[in-house]
């Protein structure tokens, strides 16, 4: 009886890393693209905190110091942004209403222009 609970444990510990290591091999580099993505949009969200903070000194203030560094913050975002819109167009066609119609206002706003929101960042 004790020695087939041992073979019965060793073979479960064995299947265990089995498949901890198959899980680590397919997920590992998704859950680096995961965290890489995660870390660009962090730096996306620093960005635009400091073009906000650069825009409002600007409006306060009128020193043009506040202005070039909120032009310098609104190219960066641009360039960082880009290559999530595709990721978020198609997070937004998913959440489309039951006729068809996507309920996002963005996304209405891209089919009719007169929808659009004045935006600082195009």
């Amino acid at each position: 009886m004790l020695p087939s609970l041992i073979i019965g444990l060793i073979a479960l510990v064995a299947i265990g890393s089995v498949v901890h290591t198959s899980f680590d091999r397919i997920m590992g580099p998704r859950l680096n693209n995961y965290r890489s993505q995660l870390a660009k949009l962090h730096h996306v969200q620093m960005v635009l905190s400091d073009a906000q903070g650069a825009l409002l000194g600007y409006a306060i203030s009128g020193r043009l110091e506040r202005l070039e560094e909120f032009l310098s913050d609104k190219k960066v975002v641009g360039e960082e942004i880009r290559p999530f819109l595709p990721q978020i167009d198609k997070l937004v066609s998913t959440r489309s209403g039951a006729n068809g119609e996507c309920r996002h206002p963005a996304a209405r706003a891209r089919s009719d222009p007169s929808l659009a929101p004045v935006s600082l960042f195009e």
